[in-house]
């Protein structure tokens, strides 16, 4: 901070001082050399007074030089304070132009959210989204100017209380290093707050001003436009969060399908390896009676049989997985309503539809009344499963015609895979 103004040593009073000396002594010497009858003791004083007056002529020079040293020193204050003083004016003027943007864009931006300028930019895609986009841009605290002018009050006390001692002319003003480096720390934050303001009034002028001249506005004020986006913007967020989880939960499905899948195949392999080990055909030979033999050989080969028919539907349905997850959804879907008497009705259990509830409607009897009848069942309003790929339900003539080849699909995948859905809980027994 700079040093407080301060009274200089009194160098015109020593001066003046001085000379009153010299003029009385200077006067006393012409006295004593004028008289004729001077003594000893007169030439004594004389002398001393001449050395006096050599000494009073020297500090008399020292005090001019101190003088003009005085008048320098004042010079340079009176220059540090005038520079100080247009740095403090020009920062204040700066804050000045920055409180008037701020207010200039808070007040038009405020007001565009209701008047009828708003609704002409709510009525125009382009220039709705340009005045979003600036409305949304990075902007300095309106409360800068405040903090700006507390760090510059003390500042200013300090130059006026300097211009104060200028008028009684005793200044010694040195504003120092703290003093400049907080006055050009309080402009470096000011500009470009300032060029910010400036420019984001300059922009939103600039989009009002390219409105179309026959632009109409609408009942929808500004404030309601930004609204409705960002609800928007919200419900859209909302739905591909909703999107994500639900696939995830169907590849997590898909895998713990899979995974049954692979643990069917290799307990039917289990299972085939153990029904040959233990009906070899040494092992038969050696039972008693050819007749018993022959019978748990045939026996034997019809369980071979099975299981490598069973090991053969396991690919196939591996391989037809995709297909059945997607068509078969409104089956395999969890839900709480189960076929009865020829509609979907509500049960006390939630799962999949029930396999033999299928047969009892006789619903998987290869007839196309029937396949109608699957197809207005699983896709009309009783059912409380998501269809998934199944065909909707219209009922018409050309829409069945159209959907027969799906229904007809859906029904032979039910009736392939149906025993070992129920297996793999993709059914209800």
């Amino acid at each position: 901070m700079p040093d407080q103004p301060s009274e200089v040593s009194p160098v015109k009073s020593s001066r003046l001082f001085s000379l009153a000396v010299f003029a009385v002594m200077g006067g006393a010497i012409v006295y004593l050399l004028s008289r004729d009858d001077a003594s000893p003791q007169q030439d004594e004083q004389m002398a001393e007074m001449k050395a006096e007056l050599e000494n009073l002529k020297e500090m008399n020079l020292q005090l001019k030089e101190a003088e003009l040293h005085r008048q320098r020193d004042q010079q340079l204050a009176e220059s540090r304070l005038a520079g100080s003083r247009a740095k403090l004016d020009a920062a204040s003027e700066t804050i000045d132009q920055l409180e008037k943007a701020i207010r200039q864009w808070e007040q038009t931006s405020a007001a565009l959210m209701t008047n009828s300028q708003g609704m002409r930019l709510a009525a125009n895609s382009a220039a709705l989204d340009q005045t979003e986009a600036l409305l949304q841009a990075e902007r300095p605290a309106s409360t800068v100017p405040e903090t700006l002018r507390a760090t510059l009050r003390p500042l200013a006390e300090l130059v006026q209380a300097a211009e104060k001692a200028e008028k009684e002319d005793r200044v010694s003003f040195d504003p120092g290093p703290e003093f400049t480096a907080e006055l050009d720390g309080i402009v470096t934050q000011a500009r470009p707050a300032l060029t910010t303001y400036e420019e984001h009034n300059r922009r939103l002028a600039a989009i009002l001003g390219g409105l179309p001249h026959d632009q109409p506005d609408t009942k929808t004020t500004l404030q309601d436009a930004l609204a409705a986006r960002e609800a928007q913007r919200l419900d859209e967020k909302n739905r591909k969060q909703t999107e994500t989880l639900q696939a995830v939960h169907e590849e997590n499905e898909k895998k713990r399908l899979e995974q049954q899948v692979a643990a069917k195949n290799r307990q039917a392999e289990l299972e085939l390896k153990k029904l040959e080990k233990e009906h070899e055909l040494e092992e038969l030979k050696l039972q008693a009676g050819i007749t018993e033999l022959n019978d748990k050989i045939a026996a034997l080969g019809d369980e071979i049989d099975r299981q490598n028919k069973k090991r053969q539907l396991l690919r196939e349905f591996e391989q037809d997985l995709p297909e059945i997850r997607s068509l078969l959804r409104p089956f395999i879907a969890d839900g709480r309503k189960q076929p009865n008497r020829g509609m979907f009705s509500m049960t006390t259990t939630n799962g999949p539809v029930s396999l033999s509830a299928l047969h009892r409607e006789r619903l998987l009897e290869v007839k196309t009344e029937t396949q109608r009848r699957l197809w207005s069942m699983a896709a009309g309003d009783y059912n409380d499963r998501d269809l998934g790929g199944f065909p909707s339900y219209i009922g018409n003539r050309m829409d069945w015609e159209a959907k027969q080849p799906a229904v007809q699909r859906a029904q032979e995948l039910l009736i392939k895979y149906g025993d070992l859905m129920v297996e793999m809980e993709m059914l209800a027994p």
